[in-house]
């Protein structure tokens, strides 16, 4: 057989190569999206992690918030035998550049007894009778993280809340106050607390 006897089209070299050309720029632009949505989706996952950041960060201040609250109430219990409730506003000195004003708000219940029972650890009741007990009080503290628009007060949003409810004990359960004070004059105003 011979070449010429079987003869196959052939393509000129030029008219091949020209086919493939389109090839090429799909490859590359599909490789372009793919890299632009791998970096769009990124971006989408960098701002919710920021934003869960910040969520954390403010749930994190409201609990401390809370938890202070509750420190006070019980240093005022020890120092002044106060029981009552309390609020205050802390409005920070900054704003945001949208003019929203943050503050927050601390709300503690006044201490309610739950429980009284003679002091176990008391070696004094053994020499005066049952004078002295161990209370057990129960506290609640809400923290508020509260946004306002300007000056507006009808603005007002809650931006986060916490509540935390703790039980404290006293024991023995007497004033501070007396403490200081000469066992015998201790002891007139100490039956003048209410406990």
């Amino acid at each position: 057989m011979t070449r010429a006897s079987n003869p196959q089209p052939r393509l000129p070299r030029p008219l091949a190569r020209r086919a493939q050309r389109g090839s090429a720029y799909l490859i590359v632009l599909f490789l372009l999206v793919l890299i632009t949505v791998f970096g769009l989706s990124l971006s989408v996952i960098t701002q919710t992690e920021s934003q869960i950041g910040a969520s954390e960060r403010i749930a994190d201040r409201n609990f401390f918030t809370a938890d202070s609250g509750i420190a006070y109430s019980v240093a005022r219990k020890q120092v002044t035998n106060l029981e009552i409730s309390r609020v205050f506003d802390n409005v920070d000195t900054h704003s945001s550049a949208s003019g929203v004003n943050v503050a927050d708000r601390i709300s503690i219940s006044p201490l309610a007894t739950l429980s009284e029972a003679p002091c176990n650890l008391c070696s004094i009741n053994d020499r005066q009778g049952d004078e002295f007990k161990q209370i057990e009080y129960v506290l609640n503290a809400t923290a508020e993280r509260r946004g306002r628009q300007g000056t507006d007060a009808s603005t007002d949003t809650t931006l986060a809340l916490k509540q935390i409810s703790v039980i404290v004990a006293r024991q023995p359960a007497t004033s501070s106050i007396g403490a200081l004070m000469e066992i015998s004059s201790s002891d007139t105003i100490r039956k003048g607390i209410r406990y």
